[in-house]
């Protein structure tokens, strides 16, 4: 159960304070700002940053949920023995 509260509050926090607040306020700054600027450069550092790990906690928590999900699956669906035949 914790596995899904925390993937549905990373969702929420990719979709609407990065999204809506953070993009937002810094698009303007990465396509006016000179190429090698420190602004821009921090920028870019920052998202580097959050978008790797948003994407480590998104690949450790979807195994997770697939574990889960193919608990409560009925026995005559395995999803994660077919992935094995394959």
């Amino acid at each position: 159960m914790f596995t899904i509260i925390v993937f549905t509050q990373l969702q929420y926090f990719t979709s609407t304070t990065l999204s809506s607040f953070y993009l937002d306020v810094i698009k303007d700054s990465l396509y006016s700002d000179a190429e090698k600027s420190l602004q821009r450069r921090s920028i870019q550092t920052v998202l580097f940053h959050v978008s790797g790990l948003c994407l480590f906690l998104q690949v450790s928590l979807s195994c997770t949920l697939g574990f889960m999900a193919e608990k409560v699956m009925p026995p005559d669906i395995q999803f994660l023995a077919m992935l094995d035949r394959l």
